[in-house]
C-alpha cells in the first residue's frame, strides 16, 4: 500500500464526524471557495501568501487569510515553532514573530507564544521523549485517516482510540498541551456514536472532549475545533456522561445505592497448598513450573527483587546452591529460599508498620531433564544463572455478613484484593496482553471468584468491597443493585473460567466469571469479555490456553431481569497473519491464534501448540498452489536460532506463490485441545 501522506489539521477533509447527539451543522474544510473567503490549499501557499501582505503593510488581510484559513494557520504555526525550536536563525524568529503578531489580532490570542515558550524551555531528556512521541502521533494520525475509509471496522477505531488517550496522557506529561488536546479530540470521534451507535461509549467521549476543551483553553486555543467539541462534550456531561458528571451525581443508569451499614472486617492470614487448591482463575495453577513466574539471579552474591513487589524483600544467591531472603533490608539473608527440587512452602513479610503482611508462594526449580513444551531441555541452574520458580500460595480470611471471605493475592503484586495487571508474556501473540487477576472464594464454594469491587455474598446480597492496609482488613457495603443474568453457552472445551468486566460507569472494577453453564447474576451496565482459560488433562500432561478477547468480540449489554446469552466454542478457526510480495507469502507463525464462535480468541498454547499448514492460492481459486508445513521449535539448536517464543508458536512458513493476487488458507486436522481447526481463505 503507498504511504499516505495526510495534514493533520483540516480533520473534516478526512471524514472528521461528530456524535450523533452532538446536532452540529459543520461545513467541511474543502468546500469550494467562496469570492468572500480566502481559501488556501496548503501551509507553504498560506505562508506565501502571508508573508507577501507583511510586505505589503497590509495587516487587514494578514488577519483575514488567517481567520479565513484557521486550521491550515494552526499547522502552519506549530510547524514554524517546532522548525525554529531545533534550528533557531533570525529568517525563523522573524517569521514566527510576524505569525504571533498576526495571529494575535486575528484571534486576540497569544497561543503561538505559549507554544513557543514551551519548547523553549523543554530540556533535553523531555525533548527527546516528545520527538519519539510526535513521531508516534504522525503514524497514529496516518492511521486515523485510513480507517475513517473503514468505518466498519469498530474493533481498529477502539484500539486507535485507546492508543491515542495514552499519547494524550504522554503529551500532557510533558507539557505539550496542544498535541494532548488533539489526540483528546481524535479519540473522542473514533468513540463516538457516528461509528458505533447504541454501543458508543459516552462517557469516554464526553472525558476525552472535556479534555481537549480544557487543554486547549490552558493555551488560548479556541479555534474552529474548541468551538465544534465544547458543545458536545457540554452535553454529554450534561446528560450524565463522563467523570465530570459522576463527580456531580450525576451519572446515568441504574446507580448501585447504599442499602445498610458499612463494616470493616479483619482478616487472617493463611498458607495454601497451590497445587491442591487450584481452582482459581489463574493460568499458573499446574505442575507445569517451566513456565511459572521466576526470581533471576545470577552468580553467586548475586541478588534480585521478587517480580511485581514494591514493598518486598531481596533474593541473594549466597553460594552455589543456596538462596536466602533479606527480609530487614540489611543485606545478609534471614530466610531460606527452599531450592531441593520439590515443591515447597515460603513464607516471608511484606511491607512495614500498618502494611506489614504475610505472603506465601510454592517454590520449585528446574532440573537436568525438565520438559517444556512436552519437550526435554535442560533448566538446572548453572554458575552464572539460577531461575527460582514460584506461584501464589496465600491467602486472608474473614467473614462478612456471617459469610466467609478467603481473598487470594493470585496476581502474585503482594497485596491482597488488588486490580488486575496485564503482560505481554511469551506466547502471546504480538500486541496481544494477557490479564492476571486476584481472586476470592465466597463462603462454602469450591470455586473461587475473580476478585471484584461489587460481590454477590449470596444470601448476604450484594456490597461494595474495598482492601485495607494490604489485606489486613476489608470494607464492605451493604449495596442494593439493578441486575441481571449472563449463560455462557457453546460447544468445544468449556472454559475453566471466562470473566467478564464491566467497561464504563459504576461497574468498571467489576470482575465476574460466568463460566459452568448457569446462569450467573451481573448488575445492568455494559461488558466485555477480559479473560479466561481453557484446560485438559492432568499433572504433565496438562494442556492449557488462555482466552481472550479479539478484534470480533461483541460487548455484551445485561439488561434488569434479562438472561442474556453468551456464545464461545465450536467450530474453531484460525486467525493468523501474512506478507505477499508477489513471488512468495510467508504466514507468521507467531499470529496465529484461534477464534471462537464468541468471538473470542484462543491464545499462548501450551503442550497444545498448533500444527498446520498453510496453503496459497490464486485470489478466487478452488485450488491451493503451494503448501506447507509449519511446526515450532522443538530442541536445543532451534531455541538458540529462533528463541524460545519460537517453543510456543510454529515458526514462520514460506511459500513459492508467483501470483499477483493470493488467498492463503491455515488448517490443523487435529489440535490436541481444540481438534479440527481451519481458517477460512483470506
Amino acid at each position: 500500500m503507498p504511504k499516505l501522506r495526510v495534514s493533520l489539521w483540516p480533520l473534516v477533509a478526512l471524514g472528521f464526524v461528530w456524535p450523533a447527539t452532538a446536532a452540529i451543522t459543520f461545513t467541511p474544510a474543502l468546500a469550494p471557495a467562496t469570492s468572500a473567503i480566502q481559501k488556501i490549499e496548503n501551509r507553504e501557499g498560506l505562508r506565501l501568501a502571508y508573508e507577501k501582505a507583511a510586505a505589503l503593510g497590509n495587516t487587514a488581510r494578514m488577519s483575514k487569510l488567517l481567520r479565513d484559513n484557521e486550521a491550515i494557520a494552526t499547522e502552519l504555526i506549530v510547524f514554524t515553532a517546532e522548525a525554529f525550536s531545533r534550528d533557531p536563525g533570525e529568517t525563523l524568529a522573524k517569521r514566527y514573530a510576524l505569525l504571533s503578531e498576526g495571529w494575535d489580532a486575528a484571534f486576540d490570542s497569544d497561543f503561538p507564544v505559549k507554544f513557543e515558550r514551551y519548547l523553549g524551555r523543554l530540556k533535553s531528556g523531555p525533548k527527546e521523549k516528545r520527538k519519539l512521541l510526535r513521531e508516534s502521533y504522525e503514524k497514529a494520525v496516518i492511521e486515523y485517516a485510513e480507517l475513517l475509509q473503514e468505518s466498519e471496522n469498530k474493533p481498529q477505531l477502539l484500539q486507535l482510540a485507546d492508543k491515542l488517550k495514552s499519547m494524550g496522557g504522554d503529551f500532557e506529561s510533558l507539557g505539550d498541551s496542544f498535541h494532548a488536546s488533539q489526540s483528546y479530540l481524535f479519540e473522542g470521534n473514533l468513540r463516538g456514536e457516528s461509528f458505533h451507535g447504541d454501543d458508543a461509549d459516552l462517557h469516554r467521549v464526553a472525558d476525552a472532549y472535556s479534555a481537549c476543551v480544557r487543554l486547549r483553553e490552558s493555551w488560548s486555543l479556541r479555534d474552529r475545533f474548541y468551538k465544534q467539541v465544547k458543545p458536545v462534550g457540554e452535553a454529554l456531561v450534561g446528560r450524565g456522561y463522563g467523570a465530570e458528571a459522576k463527580a456531580k451525581g450525576e451519572a446515568p443508569g441504574a446507580a448501585p445505592k447504599e442499602s445498610g451499614t458499612a463494616i470493616v472486617v479483619p482478616l487472617a492470614f493463611k498458607e495454601i497448598d497451590a497445587l491442591k487448591d487450584r481452582d482459581r482463575p489463574n493460568y499458573y495453577l499446574d505442575e507445569h513450573r517451566q513456565i511459572w513466574p521466576t526470581v533471576n539471579l545470577q552468580g553467586t552474591g548475586s541478588s534480585a527483587k521478587i517480580p511485581r513487589i514494591s514493598d518486598g524483600p531481596t533474593v541473594i544467591r549466597e553460594s552455589s546452591a543456596k538462596i536466602m531472603v533479606d527480609q530487614d533490608g540489611d543485606g545478609a539473608g534471614d530466610v531460606e529460599w527452599p531450592t531441593r527440587g520439590k515443591y515447597e512452602q515460603l513464607t516471608v513479610e511484606l511491607g512495614d508498620n500498618t502494611t506489614k503482611r504475610s505472603w506465601s508462594v510454592l517454590t520449585e526449580v528446574g532440573r537436568q531433564d525438565d520438559l517444556f513444551q512436552g519437550t526435554q531441555f535442560n533448566l538446572l541452574a548453572t554458575d552464572s544463572q539460577y531461575l527460582v520458580y514460584f506461584i501464589p500460595a496465600s491467602a486472608v480470611f474473614g467473614e462478612i455478613a456471617g459469610t466467609r471471605v478467603q481473598i487470594f493475592d493470585d496476581n502474585i503484586d503482594g497485596q491482597y484484593g488488588s486490580w488486575p495487571q496485564t503482560w505481554a508474556h511469551q506466547g502471546l501473540t504480538d500486541g496481544v496482553f494477557q490479564p492476571e487477576v486476584d481472586s476470592i472464594r465466597i463462603g462454602k464454594e469450591k470455586k473461587a471468584r475473580p476478585y471484584s469491587e461489587y460481590l454477590n455474598l449470596g444470601q448476604a446480597g450484594w456490597f461494595k468491597v474495598e482492601m485495607k492496609d494490604g489485606g489486613g482488613s476489608i470494607a464492605a457495603q451493604p449495596t442494593e443493585l439493578k441486575t441481571g443474568t449472563v449463560q455462557l453457552k457453546g460447544k468445544g472445551i468449556a472454559p475453566d473460567f471466562f470473566i467478564l468486566k464491566g467497561i464504563k460507569g459504576d461497574f468498571e472494577n467489576t470482575y465476574i466469571d460466568v463460566s459452568g453453564g448457569k446462569k450467573v447474576s451481573l448488575p445492568v451496565g455494559k461488558y466485555e469479555l477480559y479473560f479466561g482459560l481453557v484446560s485438559k488433562g492432568k499433572g504433565f500432561q496438562r494442556m492449557k490456553a488462555v482466552v481472550l478477547p479479539g478484534p470480533g468480540t461483541p460487548r455484551y449489554e445485561v439488561e434488569e431481569g434479562e438472561n442474556l446469552i453468551v456464545n464461545y466454542g465450536q467450530p474453531y478457526a484460525f486467525d493468523f497473519a501474512y506478507e505477499a510480495d508477489g513471488a512468495q507469502v510467508t504466514v507468521k507463525g507467531s499470529s496465529i491464534r484461534i477464534v471462537g464462535a464468541g468471538g473470542e480468541t484462543y491464545d499462548r498454547f501450551y503442550n497444545c501448540v498448533p500444527l498446520v499448514e498453510a496453503s496459497v492460492r490464486k485470489a478466487g481459486g478452488k485450488r491451493a498452489a503451494a503448501s506447507v508445513d509449519m511446526r515450532p521449535v522443538v530442541n536445543n539448536s532451534g531455541v538458540e536460532e529462533h528463541g524460545w517464543s519460537a517453543t510456543w508458536k510454529p515458526i514462520d512458513g514460506t511459500l513459492e506463490a508467483n501470483l499477483e493476487e493470493v488467498e492463503v488458507q491455515v488448517t490443523e486436522k487435529k489440535n490436541k485441545l481444540f481438534g479440527k481447526v481451519t481458517s477460512p481463505w483470506k
